[in-house]
């Protein structure tokens, strides 16, 4: 299980929003002067990031929890969101060139590009409306409600 400290900011029913810190190991690292990542990590800061997860522990606003979401679920989550439509930009990209160079004799790479920008995205989309993103299993969970401490001044 991969696990994240969170705070409720809302609930709804059984799930609630949570944010947590966007966090960048890019501090630790000896070439972070002249990295990319750490430079793209400097201009997205440390704002907070919301999400919605399940909360079966019935987590009020304010309380610190740990959500969780399985390995499993997050490498299928990547693929879903990355290495899929990677490979439909590819593929419509080779199917643009192959077209324009068959059919009209010359590859003007702005087709190529069109093709493979608009195959990526009607492969999301598709994947979108057949609800590949709404899967339950890949919805992070609420597995553990910190208990709060409050001191107060008698």
């Amino acid at each position: 299980m991969v696990k994240e400290m969170a705070t409720v900011v809302a609930v709804d029913g059984d799930k609630a929003w949570v944010e947590t810190t966007r966090q960048s190991s890019c501090g630790s690292c000896e070439s972070s002067s002249g990295c990319g990542t750490a430079t793209f990590s400097k201009v997205l800061g440390n704002r907070p990031f919301r999400v919605q997860v399940e909360n079966p522990l019935h987590a009020k606003i304010g309380e610190q929890v740990i959500i969780a979401i399985s390995e499993n679920s997050l490498m299928k989550g990547a693929v879903l969101l990355y290495m899929i439509p990677l490979l439909a930009l590819f593929l419509f990209a080779l199917i643009g060139q192959w077209v324009m160079a068959n059919w009209f004799g010359s590859v003007q790479e702005w087709v190529t590009v069109v093709a493979g920008a608009a195959g990526a995205y009607a492969v999301v989309l598709w994947m979108k409306s057949k609800g590949w993103f709404e899967q339950q299993e890949m919805v992070p969970v609420i597995t553990e409600v910190k208990a709060q401490y409050f001191v107060t001044m008698d």
